[in-house]
């Protein structure tokens, strides 16, 4: 995905908070341009370390990495544990002259396993770059940290205060970065998420909310040549699932997925116990109530 493409043109917006014209600022295109190489590199670099979400060596590589990279900034850094997740969240901080407090966030750990990056590097095809984490997210920390690079180079400072805020864990629910993302949030006037945006340089300004839900089967086991002595797991929550699937609501644009399911041990024998996931994402946050009331009726229904 052509990461940098995309991202540069949202620099714009850094660099030009005192105005509200469409036109790019020419002088902040310049120096953008001349990072292009540079930051391409460094993009490289990123997308070729494994970072998934539980990978603590992985994580802690690109937050290496990032920090050193920060340092040229002249940032202020600090890292904060991400317990109960891997390695620590990144803080760099920026102080200028003018009023406004801007807080951006990306993200350093991606969905895929270790090994991915040896299988799938980076490159550059068509003008497009691909690899594990290309733009979700590490084309995002890319972009925040020449972003201010970009600001350093035309000694822009007609901002309060600019913080970047690196999480290690937004791919399964940032449990150890939700209190800092808050406690952050509350001390800047706006918040900038630098996650791909819409197509043709657009930015998003707003968000389905997701969730997730687990459902626990239990059943009796028995060997699968006597199938009748049992009961299985695995049928009912096949029955669950189908009926899930009507919870969703398309006028809403409301969805909800079962994902992983996880059941049995061997072929052989009847499985006791199933357990299957799902992602709900909603436009309006009524819908959640109305998942949940649904929810209990329709697992009511299974168990009458």
């Amino acid at each position: 995905m052509h990461a940098i493409r995309l991202a540069f043109p949202l620099l714009l917006l850094c660099a030009s908070l005192s105005t509200r014209g469409a036109e790019p600022n020419q002088a902040v295109l310049a120096q953008s341009e001349q990072y292009r190489e540079e930051a391409l590199s460094l993009l490289e670099r990123l997308v070729n370390i494994d970072s998934g979400s539980a990978s603590t060596s992985g994580i802690e590589s690109v937050s290496s990495v990032v920090v050193d990279e920060l340092k040229r900034t002249d940032a202020q850094i600090e890292t904060v544990s991400a317990k109960p997740a891997a390695g620590s969240n990144v803080l760099a901080t920026w102080k200028g002259t003018g009023k406004a407090r801007i807080l951006l966030m990306a993200h350093l750990d991606t969905v895929f396993p270790d090994g991915t990056a040896s299988t799938r590097p980076f490159r550059i095809s068509d003008g497009r770059a691909y690899g594990p984490g290309v733009v979700d997210n590490k084309g995002g920390v890319v972009l925040g940290i020449y972003a201010m690079k970009v600001l350093k180079g035309l000694d822009f400072k007609q901002y309060g205060q600019i913080t970047l805020l690196l999480n290690t864990n937004e791919e399964t629910g940032s449990k150890g970065s939700r209190a800092l993302i808050e406690q952050q949030a509350k001390q800047h006037d706006v918040v900038l998420n630098l996650e791909p945006g819409q197509e043709h340089d657009g930015l998003t300004v707003q968000r389905k909310g997701s969730g997730t839900l687990t459902i626990e089967v239990t059943g009796k086991a028995s060997h699968a040549a006597g199938p009748e002595k049992g009961r299985n797991a695995v049928t009912e929550l096949a029955h669950q699932i189908l009926e899930l699937n009507k919870l969703g609501d398309p006028a809403k644009l409301t969805t909800l997925s079962v994902t992983v399911v996880k059941a049995g041990t061997v072929s052989n024998v009847i499985p006791d116990s199933a357990t299957a996931y799902g992602d709900v994402r909603v436009a309006v946050p009524e819908e959640f109530d109305r998942i949940e009331r649904d929810l209990v009726r329709t697992l009511s229904w299974r168990r009458a």
